[in-house]
């Protein structure tokens, strides 16, 4: 499997100068520059401000033009102003030279390759993923209308192979048994559960350590759009230009241990209560887009539910400096640091939660910023929750607006902070567990951050997070008065094997994990179920 092409630092450099020339736009004679971001020129009878100039995150490629063998032919595009529709326009530069033209050409499909210029420019392939029922069930439109030509016009840069899901399931089954070898990127048309989906098939691989880091990429045809919106790539258009291009980063992982199930891995978030609740009841609705969230949403607000439960939590400090995830001698699931090790300094609030949301990203929906202070790979997870005395219908409807904003931790009802792991509880297994918009059981649930453990595809400027992390306070936002246990609340590992009848009594605290009454906790024969 190939690395990705490029990295993209959150620091980037300033433009490097390239190439300079004596060129025509059109019939006017201008100095040509290309820069390691844009392509710019200006008049050759004066100095002063360029007469122009393209950004190359907007370029898809250049080649001499086949009508004239000293142009450089380069093709732009941009969004159509009646509708998303991407629109590509060719631009054409005249040379003095045959010569001049194909050095030009070569010069900046090498730059936007990102290799230096004189190399070979080997195309990046993709393994394209097209979700037919997400959101209202428009992935095969967006792809054939906003996807494939704009591929098709970088062949050059990019290959690709187009593989249709048939069924829930189908594309974590695919990339958990296929060959990846040969595969440079792995992107899908959809929203955000078919990413659970690959983010997952890839984790239950036996070389899930380097396939987990073959870089992942999402076009937006779905409801929410969680990762898509954090990724500041909400329309179409932007999202191809991230795979064309193919910068990509560190991202963090979540995985997600219940008594008696799989190892779960999120990108996105964990639920429980009202968002959760609003997510799954909306299904119904699916038909309306990200409208169905809004409705139902009203609904739900106005008939509040409260779940008795208990929250536990180990608060992230920034100035820890956290490893990458890495795996276990044996091959099997990541390792845990903080579930096995007994760590001290557990902080628990035991209440009636009207939700419990942490967050590995920032939006959890197109309209949804909830986690303002994210960051792809820091090592946290964004952990958000309100308390059933502090929350009221009215103040919750009062708050919905502020959601888009992320002004929603600045009020009196919502508790946030950044912690290392979790691990959560309810009365009687009550209410919706959700992952990435994927129901889990309603089981009692251990979250721990793997910091890194993926790469993703997205823009090479973009720049995180949207809130400065010094308006965080270091003990989190509305936190309550905590109670503190000197070891781990739940020690037990929800994936240990269940003790023999001979074996001696436990050792673990009288609040450990638990398994439900009947179930059996499976042991470990892959990294599927990984034991903690």
């Amino acid at each position: 499997m190939a690395s990705a092409d490029a990295d993209a630092d959150t620091n980037q450099p300033a433009p490097t100068l390239l190439l300079r020339d004596k060129a025509f736009v059109g019939k006017k004679p201008v100095r040509l520059t290309l820069t390691s971001t844009e392509l710019y020129w200006m008049p050759q009878s004066r100095q002063g401000h360029a007469a122009g100039f393209v950004d190359l995150w907007t370029v898809l490629t250049a080649g001499v033009s086949q009508s004239k063998a000293t142009a450089v032919d380069l093709l732009v595009v941009s969004r159509s102003s009646k509708d998303a529709t991407p629109k590509v326009k060719t631009m054409p530069f005249v040379f003095a030279t045959d010569e001049r033209a194909e050095h030009w050409a070569n010069a900046i499909v090498c730059t936007l390759a990102g290799v230096a210029i004189g190399e070979t420019v080997v195309p990046r392939r993709l393994l394209v993923l097209v979700n037919p029922f997400s959101g209202k069930k428009k992935g095969q439109v967006v792809f054939r209308k906003q996807v494939k030509p704009l591929l098709d016009a970088c062949s050059r840069r990019v290959v690709y192979t187009v593989v249709e899901t048939e069924r829930s399931g189908h594309a974590g089954s695919l990339v958990s048994e296929t060959d990846l070898s040969t595969t440079d990127a792995i992107v899908t048309v959809s929203g955000d559960g078919l990413f659970h989906e690959v983010v997952n098939g890839l984790m239950s691989r036996q070389d899930w350590v380097t396939a987990i880091k073959i870089p992942l990429g999402i076009i937006p045809a779905g409801s929410g759009n969680g990762l898509a919106a954090s990724v500041h790539t909400s329309q179409v258009l932007d999202s191809v230009l991230c795979v064309v291009h193919g910068h990509s980063r560190p991202l963090d992982l979540m995985s997600i241990r219940q008594p008696g199930q799989n190892i779960r891995y999120s990108h996105l978030s964990f639920t429980h209560g009202l968002i959760a609740d609003i997510d799954i009841e909306s299904e119904r609705y699916r038909w309306a887009g990200a409208a169905r969230f809004t409705f139902s949403g009203v609904g739900r607000i106005m008939n509040l539910r409260k779940y008795p439960g208990r929250l536990s939590f180990i608060p992230w400090n920034e100035n820890e400096d956290l490893e990458e995830a890495h795996a276990r001698p044996d091959g099997q699931a990541p390792e845990l640091l903080y579930w096995q090790q007994n760590e001290g300094n557990w902080k628990v609030v035991e209440s009636d939660f009207v939700m419990v949301t942490a967050m590995n990203l920032g939006w959890l929906s197109d309209d949804g910023f909830f986690g303002p202070f994210y960051d792809f790979a820091d090592g946290a997870i964004d952990l958000m929750f309100t308390l059933g005395d502090r929350a009221t219908s009215s103040k919750l409807l009062a708050g919905m607006s502020d959601q888009t904003t992320g002004n929603h931790i600045k009020t009196d009802w919502v508790s946030y902070l950044k912690v290392k792991a979790f691990r959560f509880e309810t009365e009687g297994n009550r209410g919706i567990f959700n992952a990435d918009g994927e129901v889990l059981p309603s089981l009692e649930v251990q979250v721990e951050n793997h910091k890194g453990l993926a790469r993703l595809l997205c823009p090479s400027w973009l720049e995180l997070p949207t809130m400065p992390l010094a308006e965080l306070p270091a003990g989190g936002i509305n936190i309550p008065d905590l109670q503190t246990t000197a070891s781990q609340p739940g020690s037990e590992s929800p994936t240990q094997p269940k003790a023999a009848d001979d074996a001696p009594p436990a050792t673990s605290p009288p609040d450990a994990l638990t398994t439900p009454q009947g179930a059996e906790l499976k042991d470990n024969a892959s990294p599927r179920t990984s034991e903690l």
